[in-house]
C-alpha cells in the first residue's frame, strides 16, 4: 500500500512538471523539458518494474507449470508403453493404473491396459473387468461409453469365447442407447450371432 502512495504522489508531481513544460504558460528552459521528459519515462520504467514485470513473470510461470502437467501426462502412458515393449508387464500395468488416478476419463489408457491384459498377460477376463470398471466409474460422453461397451463385447466374444456374455452386452447397448446407430450396429452384431432381433420403432 505504502509504495502505491509513494508512486501516486511521484506520478502527480511528473504529470505536473511535464504540465508545466509544455504547455507554454511558463517560460520553461529546453532543458527543463528535456528533463521533465527524462523523468516520465523513468516513471513509466518504475511502473514497469513494479507491476508490468511481476504479471508477465507470474503469466510465464503458470504457462510453464501448465505445460510441464501435459508432459508429465503424456509421459506416464508413454512410460507404460515403453515397459509393455521391454517385457515388464506387470509395472506397465502400474503404470497405466496410476496414469487412470490421475485422469479417469483417459480412455485410452483404459483400452491399453485391457489389451496389455488379453495379449500379453493372457488375462482376457481381466481384460474385459477392466473395461467394464471404466465404464461404470466413470461418467463417459456417448460416444466414449458405447466405444467402451463394444469394446467389452468384443473381448467376451473373441478372447472369452463366452457368446452369451457377449450377445447381453451388446443387448446392454440396446437397451441404452436406444434409436442410435450404435443400437443399430449392436442389432446387426447380435443377428449375425444368430439372434433373433426386433426393429427398434423410431
Amino acid at each position: 500500500m505504502a509504495i502505491k502512495i509513494i508512486l501516486g504522489a511521484i506520478g502527480a508531481g511528473v504529470a505536473y512538471f511535464l504540465f508545466q513544460s509544455y504547455s507554454g504558460t511558463t517560460n520553461i528552459s529546453t532543458f527543463l523539458r528535456l528533463l521533465s521528459t527524462i523523468c516520465a519515462g523513468l516513471y513509466v520504467g518504475l511502473l514497469g518494474v513494479f507491476y508490468v514485470l511481476p504479471a508477465l513473470s507470474h503469466k510465464a510461470a503458470q504457462s510453464m507449470f501448465s505445460d510441464s502437467n501435459e508432459k508429465s501426462e503424456q509421459d506416464l502412458l508413454h512410460g507404460a508403453r515403453a515397459l509393455v515393449a521391454q517385457g515388464d508387464y506387470e509395472n506397465a500395468v502400474a503404470a497405466y493404473r496410476k496414469a487412470i488416478i490421475k485422469d479417469p476419463s483417459n480412455r485410452l489408457a483404459w483400452t491399453d491396459m485391457a489389451k496389455l491384459y488379453a495379449d500379453k498377460l493372457e488375462q482376457p477376463r481381466l481384460a474385459v473387468a477392466s473395461l467394464r470398471e471404466a465404464y461404470e466409474e466413470h461418467e463417459w460422453k456417448e460416444e466414449d461409453a458405447t466405444f467402451l461397451l463394444f469394446r467389452i463385447s468384443e473381448r467376451q466374444l473373441n478372447d472369452c469365447e463366452d457368446q452369451e456374455a457377449g450377445a447381453a452386452t451388446l443387448s446392454e447397448i440396446i437397451e441404452k442407447f436406444p434409436s442410435t446407430r450404435h443400437s443399430a450396429n449392436a442389432m446387426q452384431q447380435l443377428r449375425q450371432l444368430g439372434y433373433t432381433v426386433e426393429v427398434e420403432s423410431v
